[in-house]
C-alpha cells in the first residue's frame, strides 16, 4: 500500500550504522513521513488518514468535519472570503458566514423560478471573491434548457438579460473586489455552454448607475467573444489587470478553458472607466489556444494566489490526460508574445498500474495550492506535489455521508473544502512547504531549497553542505570554500580537503569566510584563523617577490587583501593581543612595507620609529614623529634625533613647545659635551640654546631647570648673552628663575668675574661683589654699591667706604684731588669719614674745598631743624585754641523740639543732638541704624544695650543697699563702666548724623524690601 511505514522500514532506521549522524537519521525518517497512508475503504472515517510527521509537528493536511447536517442532499458548494454558499437538491440555498459563528441563511428558490416542476434544479453556483455576490444557474434536468439565472446578494432577484443562457463559468473582477466593499461586482465576464462570453456588471439594491429597461440587476449585457461552435462549453474563466499603461489605457490577460482547449488573451483596453471595455482585450489579442485530448466531457481550472485579490502566480487545468500546471509569467518578454503562461508540466493523476480511467474513475475536480494539486476522485482525495509529481497524501472517504460531490477553495483565505451529499469537510493546510526544500535539494536548486528551509538551522546546514559538495565536484573550489565555511562540517576535514589538492586560494577563501561566521568573543578561534591567513598571504606575496612580480596586479590584489584582513574591526582585539606573533611573522618574511603598514594600523608608532632608527633611517623616523606629534614619543626619541638632525628637531620642538614639558626634554638636550666642543657638538649646543631661549623668553617658562641649563650654555659659549640674560632677570633673589648658587659656581669655574659680581649682589653678598668689582673696574663697583638702596644707608655707606679706601690707597699724591671727588658721588660720605684713609704726608690744602663744603652742609641742616621746630610750635598753639573753642560750644534745645524719627518731644528721654540740627532719641537712632550696621557692629550694639540694662538694674539695687552698707567704691566702678559703654555706643551710632552722614548715602543701592522679607511682602500683596 502506498506510503505505508512497514516494519522493515522501522528496522532500517533502528539498525542504522553508528557512524551515520543523527542529522541523517532525522532526514531519513522525515522522508518516510512526507506522505499520508491510504487505508482500506471500510475503515472508520475518522481514522482514514495517517499523516506522517514527527510528534512535534502538525500534519500538513488535516480534515475537520463541519458541524452541519443539511435537510437535503448538497448538490453545489462555493466558498469565498469565509462565506459558504450551498445549493440543496430541494432548490434551497444555504448561506453561512464563518466569521460570525457559522450563521446560516436559508433561501428557497422556488418563488423565483418560473418552472415550478420538480425537474428544475440548480445547474451551477458561482460566488465572487468578496462572498457578497452570487449567481445561480437553474436548468430543467430533463430538457437541459435553462429555466432561470438568479442573482443573490442582499436578496435574490431574477436576471433579465441572462435568461436563456446556461452559465458554466464566470470571471470575477478581482481588482474591484480588493477595494472597499461595494454593492457592485464591477465588470465581469460570463461564459455559457455554447462557448459565448458576455461582459456585464451586476448591482444589488439601489446602486444601479443606469435605468435598466427590464429592471434586472444587469447594468449592461454585451457579447465580448465567441469561441466558436466547435469549442463547446466554457469550464474555466479568469481575467486580471496586469498594469496601467497610461491614464486612458490598461493591459489585461484573460484565460479561458473548455473541455480540451486552453485560451489566453493578452491585450489593452482603453477608457477602462467607461463600461463595457473588456471586449477590447479579445479584439486586440491573438486567439492563442492549446489543445488536449478529449478524454473527458469536462475540465476544471484553478489558480494559486499569493495574496487575497492579487494576481495569480500559477494555474492548474484538470484534463483527461492529467493536470497541466504552469506559471503565470508577466514579464515584458512574455507579454510581448501575447502570452502569460510559462513552464507548463503535465501531472498524471493515474496510478502506475492504470493505463486508462473508466468513467467511474474519472476525477471530479481539483484545487491548486502553491506546491500541491488536490484532485478529488470518486472515493478519495489525492494530493500530488507539483514539483516532483509524487503523491504525498491520500484521504479515502466512505459513503456514510453520501458520495463525494465536489471540492472548492476560498480564493481569499486559501482554505479547501470537500463536500459529500450530507457533509462538509474543511482541510487545514499547515506549512505545506516544510518538505519542499528536499525536492529542490534533489534538483540542485539550492537557493530555492534554502529559501524554503524556514530558518531551520539543521535543514539549512544540510543544504549548504550539499551545495558545497556540488561545487567542489565541479572544481569551483572558491565557491565551495565559501559554502563550507558557513556550514557545520568539521573544520579540519574541510581544510585538509583543500590542502590535499593544493588549492591555496580556496583554502584562503575558506578561512576568510570562516572568520566572518565567528563571534568577536571566539578569541582563540579567531586568532588561530587569523595567523593562518596571514601566513598564507605572506607566503603568496613572498613567492611573487622572489619571482620579481611585485609590480603585478596579482601581487597588488593579495597585498590589498592582506591590508583588508588586518583592518577588520572584529579582528582588532585579536591583533592587539597577538601583535608580537604577527610582527614576527611579517619580519620572518622580510616584508618591510607590510611590517610598517601593520604597525601603522596598530598605531604602534613607537615601534615604527624604533624600526627606522634601528635601520638608521633618521629622516623617516623624524617624519613619523612629526606626523604623530605624541609628546611621550618626543621625550623617548629626541636624544637620538638630536645627535643626527638637531636643527630639524629643534625647529619641530619650538613649533610644539606649548604642548611639551620642556624639563623632560633636558636629557635629550644635554647630549653634547660642554668641555669638549667639536663642530657637530657646537651645532647641537647652538640649537639647544635656540630652543631654551624660546622657552625662557617667548613662552616665559619659569622652570629653574630650563634657566639653569640656558645659563650654563651661555657661560660656556656666549658670555655676552649671559650678562644680557642676567640683567634681564633682575637682582631679586626671590624672583630670578635660575638657581643663583649654581650660576655663581659655574661662573666662578669659568672665570666670568663680571657675572659673578652680578650674582654676588643678587645673593646679597654686597661686600664680596664690590670687592670683586674693584678688581675689574671702579665704575662697576660704584654701580654695585648704588644698587643696594633697599638695605639702608648704613650698608651703602660701608660699601662706598670700601670704594673710597680702594681709590685713595691706589692714588698717588697728585691724584688726591681725584680721590676726594668720590665724596660728590655718594651723599653719605663726609670728609671726616675718609680722612683716615689718606697718608700722613698729605697737607690740609688738598681738602680745603671738601672741608668747606662739609661745614656748609652742616649749617644748612641746622637751619632746616630750626624751621621745623618753629612750625611744630605754631601747630601746637593752634590745636590748643581749637580745643578751648570746642569746650565752649553749645546747642540750644527748646521744649518744643521733637525727635525727627518718632516726632515726640526730644526732652522726654535721652537724646542725641548733631551740629546739623537733627535731634534723635537715643533708642530711635539705634533702631533706625540697626538695619544699616554690619553684622559685627550690630552684635556689639546689642551686647552694649544688654550690659547697660543689666548695669542699670544692678546700680539701682546697689544704690538701695549702699545706704545700709556705705560702700562707695563699687558704685564708682559701676558708674565708670556704664560711662565707658555709653561712650562706645556713641562711637558706634552717633559718630555722624543719620540723615546727613555718609552712612545713609551708602544705602542708596539697598532694596526697599530685604530679601528675607520678600515672601512676606508678596503674601501681603496677594
Amino acid at each position: 500500500m502506498r506510503g505505508a511505514l512497514s516494519h522493515r522500514h522501522i528496522e532500517d532506521i533502528t539498525f542504522h550504522s553508528t557512524m551515520a549522524s543523527l542529522f541523517e537519521q532525522y532526514e531519513q525518517f522525515a522522508s518516510l513521513s512526507s506522505r499520508g497512508l491510504a487505508l482500506d475503504s471500510d475503515r472508520n472515517q475518522d481514522n482514514s488518514i495517517i499523516n506522517m510527521c514527527s510528534d512535534s509537528e502538525e500534519p500538513i493536511f488535516s480534515k475537520h468535519k463541519l458541524d452541519f447536517s443539511p435537510v437535503d442532499k448538497i448538490t453545489h458548494l462555493a466558498v469565498s472570503n469565509n462565506h459558504v454558499v450551498m445549493a440543496l437538491k430541494n432548490r434551497t440555498i444555504l448561506r453561512m458566514d464563518l466569521m460570525h459563528g457559522h450563521q446560516t441563511n436559508d433561501i428557497d428558490l422556488t418563488p423565483f423560478i418560473s418552472d415550478k416542476s420538480h425537474s428544475s434544479r440548480v445547474n451551477n453556483l458561482f460566488v465572487d471573491p468578496t462572498g457578497k455576490h452570487c449567481i445561480i444557474s437553474v436548468t430543467n434536468s430533463e430538457t437541459q434548457v435553462s429555466a432561470e439565472n438568479l442573482y443573490l446578494s442582499k436578496k435574490c432577484v431574477q436576471t433579465s438579460k441572462m435568461k436563456g443562457h446556461v452559465i458554466t463559468a464566470i470571471g470575477w473582477n478581482f481588482e474591484v473586489s480588493g477595494k472597499s466593499p461595494s454593492n457592485s461586482t464591477g465588470n465581469i465576464l460570463i461564459a455559457t455552454n455554447k462557448g459565448l462570453i458576455f461582459e456585464t456588471e451586476l448591482v444589488s439594491g439601489d446602486e444601479s448607475k443606469f435605468f435598466p429597461i427590464s429592471g434586472g440587476p444587469e447594468q449592461y449585457w454585451r457579447q465580448a467573444f465567441d469561441l466558436g461552435s466547435d469549442a463547446g462549453p466554457v469550464f474555466g474563466l479568469e481575467f486580471h489587470k496586469i498594469r496601467q499603461m497610461n491614464t486612458n489605457e490598461s493591459m489585461y490577460f484573460i484565460i479561458v478553458t473548455t473541455r480540451n482547449r486552453l485560451y489566453q488573451f493578452v491585450g489593452n483596453a482603453s477608457n477602462a472607466n467607461d463600461s463595457p471595455f473588456l471586449y477590447q482585450v479579445f479584439n486586440s489579442s491573438n486567439n492563442q489556444f492549446q489543445d488536449m485530448p478529449k478524454d473527458m466531457t469536462f475540465s476544471r481550472l484553478d489558480f494559486c494566489y499569493p495574496s487575497p485579490y492579487g494576481i495569480p502566480i500559477a494555474f492548474g487545468w484538470l484534463t483527461g490526460p492529467g493536470v497541466m500546471c504552469g506559471q503565470i509569467d508577466l514579464s515584458t518578454k512574455s507579454l510581448a508574445n501575447n502570452s502569460v503562461i510559462n513552464t507548463t508540466t503535465l501531472l498524471s493523476y493515474r496510478s502506475d498500474s492504470d493505463n486508462s480511467l473508466t468513467t467511474d474513475e474519472n476525477p471530479i475536480s481539483l484545487v491548486l495550492t502553491q506546491y500541491h494539486v488536490l484532485i478529488l476522485m470518486r472515493n478519495h482525495l489525492k494530493v500530488i506535489c507539483v514539483l516532483n509529481e509524487e503523491v504525498v497524501f491520500e484521504d479515502y472517504f466512505t459513503e456514510t455521508y453520501g458520495k463525494l460531490v465536489g471540492i472548492a477553495k476560498d480564493p481569499t483565505r486559501g482554505t479547501v473544502w470537500v463536500f459529500t451529499h450530507l457533509a462538509v469537510y474543511r482541510y487545514k493546510i499547515v506549512a505545506e512547504d516544510r518538505n519542499i526544500w528536499r525536492i529542490y535539494l534533489d534538483k540542485q536548486d539550492f537557493e530555492a531549497a534554502k529559501r524554503l528551509a524556514r530558518n531551520d538551522a539543521l535543514k539549512t546546514d544540510r543544504i549548504i553542505c550539499a551545495e558545497a559538495d556540488y561545487y567542489f565536484a565541479k572544481k569551483n573550489y572558491e565557491k565551495s570554500a565559501s559554502l563550507y565555511a558557513i556550514s557545520h562540517k568539521c573544520f579540519e576535514e574541510i581544510a585538509l580537503k583543500f590542502i590535499q589538492i593544493k588549492e591555496d586560494e580556496a583554502l584562503k577563501q575558506f578561512l576568510v569566510c570562516k572568520l566572518d561566521t565567528l563571534s568577536p568573543k571566539d578569541t582563540t578561534q579567531l586568532t588561530v584563523l587569523l595567523l593562518w591567513l596571514i601566513e598564507i598571504q605572506l607566503n603568496q606575496m613572498g613567492s611573487l617577490r622572489n619571482a620579481d612580480k611585485e609590480a603585478t596586479d596579482e601581487y597588488q590584489l593579495i597585498e590589498a587583501e592582506f591590508q583588508s584582513l588586518l583592518s577588520e574591526n572584529k579582528l582588532r582585539n585579536c591583533l592587539i593581543k597577538s601583535r608580537k606573533a604577527v610582527y614576527d611573522l611579517i619580519e620572518s618574511h622580510g616584508s618591510e612595507k607590510n611590517w610598517i603598514s601593520f604597525a601603522v594600523l596598530m598605531q604602534d608608532y613607537n615601534r615604527i620609529i624604533e624600526y627606522h632608527l634601528r635601520h638608521k633611517n633618521y629622516s623617516q623616523a623624524f617624519v613619523v614623529l612629526k606626523q604623530q606629534g605624541v609628546t611621550e614619543m618626543f621625550y623617548k626619541f629626541a636624544p637620538i634625533l638630536m645627535q643626527e638632525m638637531p636643527s630639524e628637531l629643534i625647529s619641530l620642538l619650538i613649533q610644539l613647545a606649548p604642548q611639551l614639558d620642556s624639563t623632560k626634554l633636558i636629557p635629550a638636550l644635554v647630549q653634547q659635551n660642554l668641555k669638549n666642543i667639536d663642530e657637530n657638538n657646537d651645532k647641537q649646543c647652538l640649537e639647544t640654546i635656540r630652543y631654551l631661549e624660546h622657552c625662557a623668553y617667548k613662552l616665559g617658562d619659569p622652570d629653574p631647570v630650563i634657566h639653569n641649563y640656558l645659563l650654563a650654555l651661555y657661560a660656556q659659549t656666549a658670555s655676552d648673552k649671559l650678562m644680557t640674560y642676567l640683567s634681564m632677570k633682575g637682582q631679586d633673589e626671590s624672583t630670578v628663575p635660575y638657581d643663583i648658587r649654581y650660576a655663581a659656581r659655574i661662573c666662578c669655574e669659568l672665570g666670568l668675574e663680571r657675572a659673578c659680581v652680578h650674582l654676588y649682589s643678587t645673593m646679597g653678598m654686597w661686600e664680596e661683589a664690590v670687592d670683586l668689582a674693584l678688581k675689574l673696574d671702579v665704575e662697576l663697583a660704584k654701580q654695585t654699591a648704588d644698587r643696594c638702596d633697599q638695605l639702608g644707608d648704613q650698608m651703602r655707606k660701608r660699601l662706598w667706604l670700601r670704594i673710597a679706601k680702594n681709590v685713595i690707597q691706589n692714588s698717588s699724591e697728585k691724584d688726591v684731588q681725584t680721590a676726594t671727588k668720590i665724596l660728590k658721588e655718594c651723599d653719605l660720605l663726609k670728609i671726616e669719614d675718609i680722612l683716615t684713609f689718606f697718608p700722613d704726608f698729605v697737607t690740609i690744602d688738598h681738602f680745603k674745598e671738601a672741608i668747606c663744603e662739609s661745614l656748609q652742609e652742616y649749617n644748612r641742616n641746622i637751619d632746616a631743624l630750626k624751621d621745623d621746630m618753629k612750625s611744630a610750635t605754631e601747630s601746637a598753639r593752634q590745636i590748643r585754641q581749637d580745643i578751648k573753642a570746642f569746650r565752649n560750644k553749645f546747642t540750644i534745645i527748646r521744649t518744643e523740639d521733637k525727635c525727627i524719627v518718632c516726632d515726640y518731644p526730644v526732652l522726654t528721654r535721652a537724646f542725641y543732638a548733631f551740629p546739623c540740627g537733627h535731634l534723635f532719641h537715643s533708642d530711635c537712632l539705634v533702631r533706625e541704624l540697626k538695619p544699616l550696621l554690619t553684622e559685627s557692629q550690630l552684635q556689639r550694639v546689642e551686647e552694649i544695650q544688654r550690659n547697660l540694662s543689666v548695669s542699670g538694674s544692678a546700680s539701682a539695687q546697689f544704690k538701695t543697699n549702699s545706704d545700709v552698707l556705705g560702700d562707695q567704691t563699687n558704685s564708682i566702678n559701676a558708674a565708670n563702666d556704664r560711662e565707658r559703654l555709653l561712650n562706645e555706643l556713641d562711637d558706634l551710632v552717633a559718630n555722624e548724623c543719620f540723615y546727613c552722614g555718609d552712612i545713609i548715602i551708602g544705602c542708596i543701592d539697598r532694596p526697599f524690601i530685604a530679601a528675607h522679607e520678600m515672601d512676606k511682602a508678596l503674601a501681603g500683596w496677594d
